[in-house]
């Protein structure tokens, strides 16, 4: 699947959806709406896709399992983050993984992570020496997530932060972060909050 009409003509009642590369870019395809796809299991956006979509809502999907997007999607600019650019992901009690490629989101602005009680791994980008720079410009809030195990972000994924908050994670195993990831940004009220959480950070 590729094209507008190709996810337009989709069933309701589809249980996975998987995107190919290099689709979904024309300048006047700047929403992404899934919330018919209601017994959606897996979604899988491959690379350089959705270039000028503002927002990812993924709110509701009590089927969901996984979440995988490939490399350099939902990404407009490499250098400007925009403040309307935003990621949600709430009330997916089944969804156990994220998997975000290197620049994708790289400009979205927020990311809002909650209510997915039975999520076990985040990953954005990988902790090799090349860039990720996802969500360049967003603060993370990770909190009250019981199964959450394992965190990796890679080289400048939130690189310039101004608040990072991991709260009440009683079952992460392990941060990995790579090279300026969570650098935080240069204003003087910036913050890290790491509370109830038996992890180490590597």
């Amino acid at each position: 699947m590729c094209s507008a009409s190709e996810i337009a003509a989709l069933s309701a009642s589809v249980l996975h959806i998987t995107v190919r590369n290099n689709c979904s870019n024309d300048v006047g395809f700047t929403e992404l709406n899934l919330n018919r796809f209601i017994r959606l299991r897996g979604l899988v956006i491959g690379d350089d896709s959705f270039t000028n979509v503002g927002e990812l809502v993924m709110v509701g999907f009590v089927n969901l399992r996984s979440v995988v997007v490939g490399f350099n999607s939902f990404s407009k600019s490499s250098t400007d983050d925009d403040a309307n650019r935003r990621f949600v992901l709430k009330n997916c009690p089944k969804l156990k993984s994220l998997k975000i490629g290197r620049y994708s989101f790289s400009d979205y602005s927020v990311i809002e992570i909650e209510n997915v009680n039975a999520l076990e791994t985040i990953e954005m980008g990988d902790l090799s020496d090349k860039e990720c720079n996802s969500f360049r410009d967003a603060s993370l809030t990770l909190r009250d997530l019981p199964a959450l195990r394992t965190l990796v972000f890679g080289r400048g994924a939130f690189s310039n932060c101004l608040q990072a908050v991991f709260e009440n994670l009683p079952e992460l195993e392990s941060i990995r972060m790579g090279y300026s990831a969570f650098a935080f940004g240069y204003e003087n009220t910036t913050k890290l909050v790491m509370k109830s959480c038996a992890c180490s950070v590597r």
